[in-house]
């Protein structure tokens, strides 16, 4: 199976151009200038000269600047010196840790309603969820940001977050939609195509040529985009391009040039401590010397890979990396440890949750049940009795197969809907808490519903009961009647009569996710 690998845009709290990065350090220095002088100083500093190249070194700088704006009292600079430091360990693969930082630098910004700092974080906490395999909370976070961004004007953050949902729809296999999010990224408020150098676009736009079998247009996206990075000394930006002109070249049939590319991406992220790449450029060469049928190579290769994988809990390398190392183990002789990288592929596989993987999965799980079976038999079964055995279970497992596939086929469309409408519910409550801010900057409202319009909208028939089940509801709209009726204090008959008054009252048709539907409506009237 195919697999690609996308540049992450982090999100800064600040924007810098081009700088002297020896003046930075000497305003950092004087103590003559102004605290918030020598702050921005600092973390200009830091974001040119270290986050993308040194990110331990960045983190070092980051703290002294948290340590002197705590000292000052200058709340937002500490916010951007934790942010620095979640993106530190973002650029190392460490996502749970950065998740920590982003999680601290945003309640900061909420503190002293920062809306451009806190749609900043929103962001990067969004791509360290996709990093995990978190997807329904990568795209809730940045679906926040994008709303503030919009409320804020702030084109470069729009830009940025629309790349990101973009990613996410990469990630799940709607190149469609994803394209559109690209596009939108590129050509943001009506500014004109060429005139926008979002290189991080670029590159996925470039992805999806290959994805096509466009190879010689992804090459043509990738090599420009190359030369860019190169000029601004984006080391990070040149090992993505690298590793995707050395997949473009492998599908071309050029493995030679294939090689050379990806050792070149993969010394670049080791320089730079990039162990979410590097783990990804050895997997992919790992495949290649698999196929070629250098299996030293290729057991050196996916065994690091897998290595780093699970250091830094990337779900996506580590389903990577135990399919490649499943096959090198089997061909070894050594079952037992190939089945245990098959069990845990299977795990991986599962938390992705999209079409492709949960296919996939099912084919897993049922290779995964007979391989295990062929090893518990090996040494007191003959020859001829396995292969008996091996073609009735052959059967039972196709047939296993296909019921499966039926039933599986039911569910994604169920819950592909499902997370459409997730999607488009959260967007209608971040716009409806965005309209409310801009009434009352004092904080931000935990809830966006306005009792007296959606009772009038019912003709004031709604009781007690009734709002206090769309107040559970809002807030997590999958619940069970069973859990519903618990935090309501009603019998479970109660809360159902309750739910289907409102889904009558609310003219709620939608046989499948009728919660959803009527939490979306709710707020829609609430906006009104």
């Amino acid at each position: 199976m195919k697999k690609f690998f996308f540049i992450l845009l982090l999100i800064p709290i600040v924007t810098i151009g081009q700088v002297n990065t020896d003046s930075l350090w000497g305003v950092w220095q004087d103590d003559a200038q102004e605290d918030t002088t020598r702050l921005t100083a600092v973390n200009d500093y830091i974001w040119s000269n270290y986050l993308f190249s040194q990110p331990d070194s960045a983190f070092y700088f980051a703290e002294l600047a948290y340590s002197f704006a705590k000292e000052k009292g200058q709340q937002q600079h500490m916010a951007i010196a934790l942010n620095s430091q979640g993106i530190s360990y973002h650029m190392r693969g460490n996502y749970s840790e950065a998740n920590d930082y982003y999680q601290k630098a945003l309640r900061l910004n909420e503190e002293i309603n920062n809306l451009t700092g806190i749609s900043s974080t929103l962001s990067n906490i969004g791509l360290s969820y996709r990093e995990q395999g978190d997807y329904y909370s990568a795209i809730r976070n940045l679906n926040k940001s994008l709303v503030i961004a919009e409320e804020l004007g702030d084109k470069n953050g729009i830009k940025k977050t629309l790349n990101n949902i973009g990613l996410i729809y990469l990630d799940l296999n709607n190149n469609k939609t994803a394209l559109d999010y690209l596009k939108r990224s590129m050509i943001t408020h009506g500014a004109k195509e060429e005139e926008i150098k979002n290189l991080g676009a670029m590159v996925n736009i470039g992805v999806i040529y290959n994805k096509k079998g466009e190879y010689q247009a992804a090459l043509k996206s990738f090599e420009k985009a190359l030369k860019v990075y190169h000029k601004i000394g984006d080391k990070r930006g040149m090992s993505a391009c690298l590793n995707n002109i050395g997949r473009a070249h492998l599908y071309l049939e050029d493995t030679t040039t294939a090689i050379n590319q990806l050792k070149q991406s993969l010394n670049i992220a080791q320089e730079i401590q990039d162990k979410n790449g590097t783990s990804l450029t050895m997997f992919y060469l790992a495949n290649i010397y698999f196929e070629m049928g250098n299996i030293d190579s290729a057991h050196f290769y996916g065994q690091n890979a897998f290595d780093l994988a699970q250091e830094t809990g990337a779900v996506k390398n580590i389903a990577n990396a135990s399919e490649i190392n499943y096959k090198i183990l089997k061909l070894k002789g050594h079952h037992q440890v190939a089945l245990e990288m098959l069990e845990l592929n299977i795990a991986s596989n599962d938390k992705i949750k999209n079409t492709e993987s949960e296919r996939e999965v099912i084919r897993l799980e049922y290779q995964y049940e007979f391989d295990k079976k062929i090893l518990e038999e090996k040494n007191i079964e003959k020859l001829s009795r396995m292969k008996e055995r091996y073609l009735i279970l052959t059967g039972l497992l196709l047939l296993l197969l296909l019921i499966g596939l039926i039933i599986r086929r039911r569910y994604l469309r169920h819950s592909e809907e499902r997370s459409q409408m997730l999607h488009e519910m959260e967007l209608l409550k971040e716009k409806s808490k965005v309209k409310m801010v801009a009434t009352d900057t004092t904080a931000i409202p935990k809830t966006t519903l306005d009792k007296e319009k959606i009772s009038a909208a019912v003709g004031g028939k709604l009781n007690e009961s009734d709002w206090k089940i769309l107040n559970v509801i809002y807030d997590d709209p999958i619940l069970v009647n069973r859990l519903i009726a618990e935090e309501v204090a009603l019998s479970l008959e109660g809360a159902s009569s309750s739910l289907k008054k409102m889904y009558k009252l609310f003219n709620i048709t939608n046989s499948k996710n009728k919660k959803i539907a009527l939490v979306m409506e709710v707020v829609r009237l609430s906006g009104e």
